[in-house]
């Protein structure tokens, strides 16, 4: 076990208290890499935040293409220009099948599942690079 004296990940503190029944004396080490580790959750966390409203919108719009939306309603305009963004990389992949006002984007389903397996890779990535393992320690004592 690294002596935390000399580890930048690990910080050691000593609290004593005197009381009417005698000392007590309280050292604790305060993981750093623990702290890393809660930001590396945060930041994983909004990253997922961002793919779950994204594949939302590209979600919605494959339904109300598929039960032939009125494009001139508001919210479906709303919907179709914030997904566009996002599907257009995908337009003319594939072919869209059609049954009336009925349209099955595949290349919408293909950008869903694109879209988790970059985000995916992203999330493995920021693991991979900012991880790191220590653990915590605490020692009391109480002197009378």
């Amino acid at each position: 076990m690294p002596d935390s004296a000399h580890d930048p990940e690990r910080r050691e503190h000593i609290e004593v208290e005197k009381g009417p029944t005698g000392e007590r004396a309280e050292a604790y080490t305060v993981d750093v890499a623990a702290e890393r580790r809660a930001l590396i959750w945060k930041i994983t966390g909004v990253l997922w935040l961002i793919l779950g409203v994204i594949e939302a919108f590209i979600g919605i719009r494959v339904i109300l293409k598929l039960l032939g939306a009125n494009p001139a309603n508001p919210f479906a305009q709303f919907v179709y220009s914030i997904s566009r963004i996002f599907v257009a990389p995908f337009f003319g992949l594939f072919g869209e099948p059609a049954a009336g006002r009925s349209v099955l984007e595949i290349t919408s389903l293909v950008a869903m599942v694109v879209y988790v397996l970059v985000f995916f890779g992203i999330d493995r990535l920021i693991w991979l690079l900012l991880y790191r393992t220590t653990d915590r320690s605490v020692r009391t004592y109480r002197r009378r």
